[in-house]
């Protein structure tokens, strides 16, 4: 797979994260509508794939699947969780 775009943004997911060890339902409403932005402008270039990954804080959250799974509903696609190497190397 070749990208031909790449999109980011901080969507604060991990911002309650050290203290209550989750992801809330506001910062997963806020990245649902991000990622639901990206995934529609990815669309409009009729790629051949969209790969949406995520980083440290689905990977650490206790509640890190259930919000994976809650965003690729949202989104139609599946959301991988990437490893803290594939994350560095991305990155």
């Amino acid at each position: 797979m070749e990208p031909i775009l790449r999109l980011g943004e901080s969507c604060r997911l991990g911002v309650v994260l050290d203290a209550f060890g989750t992801i809330s339902a506001v910062a997963v409403a806020r990245t649902s509508k991000s990622l639901q932005n990206f995934v529609r402008r990815a669309r409009a270039m009729r790629p051949r794939a969209i790969a949406v990954a995520a980083t440290h804080a689905l990977r650490s959250a206790a509640n890190g699947a259930e919000v994976a799974d809650r965003l690729s509903r949202a989104v139609g696609l599946p959301v991988e969780v990437l490893s803290g190497e594939d994350e560095a190397r991305l990155v």
